[in-house]
C-alpha cells in the first residue's frame, strides 16, 4: 500500500507455499496469479500475470512389515504337536495416482526345514484383519495357503491408500521333525 501522496518506495516480496499435498493425485496443475493496480477500490490495470506450476509426482508404494523383521517367514523351534504358531505381517500401501489397485501374493514353497523336511499346506492357513481398511480384504476367515499367485485385497475405487495385517497360522503336526522352518513369500502391488 503506498503512501497518502501515492508514493511507494518500499520492495516486497510475496512467498507461496502449499499445504499438505500428500492426499492430493498425482499430475500437474498449473494456474495464473495477476497483480493488479488499484486506486481507491478503482482497478486501474494488470501490473503483470504469474503462470504458477506444480507438478505432483506419482506415489505407488508398497510397505511391508513382518513382526519378526526377517525377509522370508520363519517359525524357529517347532516341535510336534505343541500349540498353533501366528505370524502376522502389516501391509500398507501409499499411492496417489486415483486408480484402482490390488496386492498379490506368492508362496514359493511349503515350509521347510534345512535338511529339506516339509510342513504340507493344509497346516499352514492365513487370514486377514482390517486396519481402518477402505479396499477389499479376500480373506478375512482362515483359508489355507497353496503354493500359487493369489490376490489378497483390492482397493476401493479410487485407489485410496490403504493398510491391513495378514496373519500366518501354523498348526505343528504330529510328525513333524523338530527345528527351524521357513519359506519366502513374494508380495506385488499392480493397477488393475
Amino acid at each position: 500500500k503506498s503512501n497518502p501522496e501515492g508514493n511507494a518506495t518500499d520492495t516486497f516480496m510475496v512467498t507461496y507455499s502449499l499445504a499438505d499435498i500428500s492426499q492430493q493425485k498425482a499430475g500437474r496443475y498449473t494456474t495464473n496469479i495477476k497483480y493488479y493496480l488499484d486506486r481507491v477500490g478503482m482497478p486501474l490495470g494488470i501490473l503483470a500475470t504469474l503462470r504458477l506450476e506444480v507438478e505432483i509426482e506419482p506415489v505407488f508404494n508398497l510397505l511391508i512389515t513382518p513382526q519378526d523383521q526377517k525377509a522370508g517367514l520363519e517359525f524357529r523351534d517347532l516341535k510336534p504337536k505343541e500349540p498353533p504358531r501366528i505370524s502376522e505381517v502389516v501391509i500398507e500401501i501409499n499411492s496417489n495416482i486415483a486408480k484402482r489397485y490390488q496386492v498379490n501374493q506368492n508362496v514359493y514353497s511349503e515350509l521347510t526345514d534345512k535338511e529339506g523336511h516339509t510342513i504340507p499346506f493344509s497346516y499352514f492357513t492365513l487370514r486377514m484383519e482390517s486396519l481402518d481398511t477402505k479396499g477389499t480384504l479376500r480373506f478375512p476367515e482362515k483359508q489355507e495357503l497353496k503354493k500359487t499367485d493369489a490376490a489378497l485385497f483390492v482397493s476401493d475405487n479410487a485407489g485410496s491408500a490403504d493398510k491391513f495385517k495378514l496373519i500366518y497360522e501354523l498348526a505343528c503336526p504330529k510328525d513333524i521333525v523338530a527345528g527351524d522352518y521357513s519359506t519366502n513369500i513374494i508380495y506385488s502391488l499392480i493397477e488393475i
